[in-house]
């Protein structure tokens, strides 16, 4: 694979992710979430496809270091970074809660603006004014 990353660990990394990543995502010490994985990674090889994943070019042991593991969730998932010389882990997440979609004002705004092209342009020809201003400022 791409930047030195090995197909059975980033199979693995993916479906640890995807099976315990809303736990995995609340740890931030690298030492505790390996424990965590190597609590898994049994359940997570029971997995016929992954387990073909992890043993194909004749390798017999499925397993995979967590380092290894570690490497592929930040490299090829980029779900998470790791600093401090190895110890703590970084998630790459913005929200843990699922998108509800537009607040009711703002589907209100978007309604009447929609329907009334006047006031589209006033608001349109405003905006041209910030964006001037800011333009022209310098922000410390």
């Amino acid at each position: 694979m791409d930047n030195n990353l090995e197909s059975g660990s980033c199979a693995l990394a993916k479906a640890f992710y995807e099976k315990h990543g809303a736990k995995a995502s609340q740890i931030s010490d690298r030492r505790d979430l390996g424990r965590l994985f190597a609590s898994k990674q049994s359940e997570l090889l029971q997995d016929e496809t992954l387990l073909a994943t992890c043993t194909k070019n004749g390798r017999e042991d499925p397993r995979r270091h967590w380092s290894q593991v570690l490497f592929a969730l930040a490299r090829d998932g980029k779900v998470l970074k790791v600093r401090d010389g190895g110890s703590w882990v970084d998630w790459n997440t913005v929200s843990r809660a699922p998108c509800a979609g537009p607040s009711p004002e703002v589907l209100e705004l978007a309604t009447l603006l929609t329907n009334d092209p006047e006031l589209l342009a006033e608001m349109r020809d405003r905006l041209v004014v910030v964006d001037a201003i800011l333009d022209s400022v310098e922000l410390a």
